[in-house]
């Protein structure tokens, strides 16, 4: 359900993302929350990592759609960009536990990848260099393969259901 105000956007979503195999749990969605000051009125907003998975989970929905835009890519360059220093082998460890490391490391990738970006968090360089071999986006031109898919690319459906921690014909069922 979205709203719109003048230029102020509002997304609201029943649950959590939701897929076969992954084990998130919405409490873990405020845990460490932060406090930020939004029009003169104190707001709750999730920590920079919690953030950071909202948003990859969101590309990776619109990856599987075929309708991944620009501002997607963007919005986690910004985030990685003006977030704290993020302990990237804690963060890809937790991911792990919840069956969402291969499809994090691939989306970020994506966007990396995408965007040309030589220059982003070193931390986050060696991550992915760490999980080569979990790598589906390893250049530009599979990036832009992903992105120019079109929203009746299975070729796009069929990457995002490799991601995930169940077979194939599980995820594709579901």
């Amino acid at each position: 359900l979205s709203f719109r105000l003048k230029n102020h956007y509002l997304d609201l979503h029943w649950t959590f993302r939701r897929s076969p195999g992954i084990k998130l749990l919405e409490s873990r969605l405020w845990e460490n929350r932060r406090s930020c000051l939004l029009d003169g009125n104190l707001c709750q907003i999730p920590s920079d990592s919690m953030q950071l998975l909202l948003l990859v989970l969101g590309m990776a929905d619109d990856v599987f759609r075929g309708h991944l835009i620009q501002r997607s890519l963007w919005d986690i360059r910004l985030l990685l960009q003006h977030m704290e220093p993020l302990d990237w082998q804690e963060f890809l460890t937790q991911r792990e536990s919840e069956g969402l490391k291969p499809l994090v490391i691939n989306i970020l990738a994506l966007v990396i990848h995408a965007l040309n970006w030589r220059t982003c968090d070193p931390g986050l360089h060696q991550a992915l260099a760490e999980n080569d071999h979990l790598l589906l986006v390893r250049d530009h031109e599979d990036a832009m393969a992903l992105i120019n898919s079109g929203p009746l690319g299975l070729s796009n459906r069929h990457w995002v259901a490799r991601l995930q921690p169940v077979p194939i014909w599980v995820y594709w069922l579901w």
